[in-house]
């Protein structure tokens, strides 16, 4: 996974960290990570683009459902005001974890991922 440091484009940092705003105030300390993953992760976006973020937190399943809504006011509201499709995906640092290895698309956040965020015991 790379750092934020690889992100040159000011405007998809500012992007990035409005996003982190947002996400840290819904989850506080329970944020353990924010990975901006895709075609803007490979550096290899078109105009017409979607910034894919993964949200993985460190909740249960269940809890993790009663914040589906908020996190899609989140998406609409950054698109509304960056004019781009701010594309949310939300998961349990659980699941993450446990399914690394087995799921395609996990590995993939994982090897290709730049890290918007990390706290220190997240992978």
């Amino acid at each position: 996974m790379k750092d934020i440091e690889a992100i040159k484009d000011n405007v998809l940092l500012n992007i990035l960290m409005d996003v982190k705003k947002e996400v840290f105030q819904i989850f506080g300390d329970k944020l353990m990570q924010l990975i901006l993953y895709g075609s803007y992760a490979r550096n290899e976006q078109e105009h017409e683009s979607d910034i894919d973020i993964m949200i993985l937190v460190d909740v249960s399943e269940k809890e993790l459902r009663k914040y589906r809504y908020i996190i899609s006011d989140i998406m609409g509201e950054l698109t509304i005001k960056y004019g781009k499709l701010i594309s949310l995906t939300e998961a349990t640092y659980e699941r993450y974890i446990n399914y690394l290895e087995v799921l395609p698309f996990y590995k993939n956040i994982h090897e290709e991922g730049v890290e918007i965020y990390g706290r220190r015991e997240a992978a």
